[in-house]
């Protein structure tokens, strides 16, 4: 039968059979065109939780008795207990009231403690902790869902870390995949302090942080909006007592200690101070929807990081170049790579040049030439880019330029379409890396990338194609290589 038909058979509403199909009392079969089938088996089941919960039965109970861990005469006997217990509440407070009014007190003239010592002397109809009952429940609401509070927390901090990630990259050209362990927790403390300054001002104007809006969590004041300056007071003591202010080792010690206080009911020493108490409200259940959310945010953080460490690759100066445009390109991609070379520095001119003195004392230990590169123009701008060596009668070690090629093979296949697309960054690396020593042939992305070699009296390459040397006494032994980079027609 179809939704309608139940709801008209049960006279329940659709949100309660939807709610309860949730909870998993019901499982209707789906038709072909996607609309539930629900069977007479499944409407009997339903009268009987209509019956049940009409007399109160909690829905814990109903589920067991379905699965057969609780019997049906057990469970009423509990629930009748209660009720029973529920009418002598009643019964007593009504004696009070009764008491009061034969008193013919006002509003102003009651002694409330004269009653209140009467409740608490135990009478033998006084119901026990009657009292506290109904006035531990007039507290602002509080949320004890220590997972959903933790995983909020670290989808916000997520968020702030790629903020900062995308200002290093974008901003100060950092390359993120280079940074160590001390720069690291450096960025971390940075991502804190974005935490520190952001996320009152959000708690202050909407009562949520994306995370805590995913996972159905929502803060306000004593008096509606949280006020600005308590926002601040919280979460820097949040970022005190429940982070233990990042330090390593301590800071998951926090975690758990707030853990521990939210499993047993007890609020966090950063939602009630002496100038502020924080209302916490939390949706029952967080909804499917809700989670396929918080789940593609964290997709979505991840993506964005990729795609922004992918896009660094890209140089400063694309389409076609000039020699300086070449020249900034091979200085930002020897930044991004984290390269030094000494008492040379890449001029506006595409040429090594010494750098101005320093007092720092630079020590060449391969004893080679620089070398001079060659440029093919057309109305200005680059069509070839190559550089030669030649080397004879030398017994120490040779560099073979592996880093000269592929900042030159980056600096000019950068700038053309395809480049990422293509693979290229990562195929360059490979192929400059692996084959340097003896020569290459690449094209790509509109490039004929060369590099031949011709040696005697060489051996092959020491730490993985840095350098070739030679253990051999050959007083004719020489090394040249052309390395070249020629913009197809």
């Amino acid at each position: 039968m179809t939704i309608k038909e139940l709801e008209a058979k049960t006279g329940m509403e659709r949100a309660n059979i939807r709610f309860y199909e949730r909870e998993g009392l019901l499982s209707p079969r789906r038709l072909e065109n996607g609309y539930r089938d629900y069977s007479e088996e499944e409407a009997e089941l339903l009268l009987r939780v209509k019956l049940l919960r009409s007399l109160h039965v909690p829905l814990d109970e109903i589920k067991a008795m379905r699965d057969g861990s609780l019997s049906l005469s057990t469970a009423l006997a509990q629930q009748q207990e209660r009720l029973m217990q529920e009418e002598r509440d009643a019964a007593y407070a009504g004696k009070v009231c009764r008491a009061i009014r034969e008193d013919g007190v006002s509003f102003g003239q009651l002694d409330a403690k004269k009653y209140l010592d009467g409740m608490q002397r135990g009478e033998e109809e006084k119901p026990s902790a009657y009292l506290e009952t109904a006035v531990k429940e007039d507290t602002l609401p509080q949320a004890f869902y220590p997972w959903r509070r933790f995983l909020a927390r670290m989808l916000d901090l997520s968020i702030y870390g790629v903020c900062w990630t995308l200002v290093q990259i974008f901003v100060f050209h950092v390359n993120i995949a280079n940074r160590g362990v001390f720069f690291s927790l450096l960025d971390s403390y940075v991502g804190y302090g974005l935490m520190l300054l952001l996320e009152p001002l959000m708690l202050h104007f909407l009562g949520w942080t994306p995370g805590k809006l995913l996972l159905g969590l929502r803060l306000e004041g004593e008096n509606g909006r949280l006020e600005l300056r308590d926002a601040y007071a919280r979460t820097l003591e949040m970022f005190g007592s429940g982070m233990g202010y990042g330090i390593p080792g301590y800071a998951q010690y926090c975690e758990w200690k707030a853990y521990q206080r939210c499993s047993e009911n007890e609020r966090q020493p950063w939602d009630v101070s002496n100038n502020f108490e924080i209302a916490y409200h939390a949706v029952e259940r967080v909804s499917t929807l809700q989670g396929l959310g918080y789940a593609c945010a964290h997709l979505a953080v991840f993506a964005v990081t990729a795609l922004a460490l992918i896009l660094q690759l890209l140089p400063p100066n694309r389409g076609e170049l000039n020699i300086a445009q070449f020249a900034e390109n091979y200085n930002y991609y020897a930044d991004y790579l984290g390269l030094d070379f000494g008492e040379y520095y890449f001029s506006e001119e595409g040429q090594w040049a010494e750098r101005p003195e320093d007092g720092v004392y630079y020590v060449n230990i391969l004893e080679q030439p620089t070398l001079e590169y060659q440029y093919t123009l057309s109305d200005g701008y680059l069509t070839g880019v190559s550089f030669s060596m030649d080397v004879q009668g030398q017994q120490q070690l040779i560099s073979i330029n592996d880093t000269e090629m592929l900042l030159a093979a980056l600096s000019y296949a950068g700038a053309q379409k395809g480049f990422l697309s293509s693979g290229m960054p990562w195929q360059l690396q490979e192929v400059i890396s692996e084959k340097a020593a003896d020569g290459f042939w690449l094209s790509k992305c509109g490039l004929d990338i060369r590099c031949t070699v011709d040696k005697r009296g060489y051996t092959s390459s020491l730490r993985n194609g840095l350098a070739v040397y030679t253990d051999i006494d050959d007083p004719e032994r020489y090394f040249s290589q052309q390395f070249s980079i020629v913009k197809q027609q």
